[in-house]
């Protein structure tokens, strides 16, 4: 087995409680890949109506160490010291 987070995967064991509190489930995972599915919720939104960045930013790092995890060994353990992520939003306004 390559890393605990993998038994969620292949074993199907209960998800870290990070993963299930913000709400993303995995899909596909191995060989440096992942894919997972997130709905944000309406308790994410800011008062502009927004997915708030720490959310989004969040569900990203899921992702990311699922598919991290699916590289290293037994004996292997990883973190982030560094998190770079660009942004970028778009305003539309309609008339009506």
């Amino acid at each position: 087995m390559a890393h605990h987070l993998m038994d969620v995967i292949v074993e199907g064991k209960q998800p870290p409680p990070c993963d299930t509190m913000i709400g993303v489930e995995m899909g596909e995972v191995h060989g440096g890949r992942a894919v997972g599915i997130w709905k944000p919720t309406k308790e994410m939104l800011n008062g502009n109506g927004v997915i708030m960045g720490g959310f989004v930013s969040s569900a990203a790092d899921v992702v990311i160490a699922y598919a991290i995890s699916s590289m290293v060994n037994d004996k292997q353990t990883f973190c982030f010291s560094e998190f770079n992520c660009f942004l970028s939003s778009t305003c539309v306004t309609r008339g009506y």
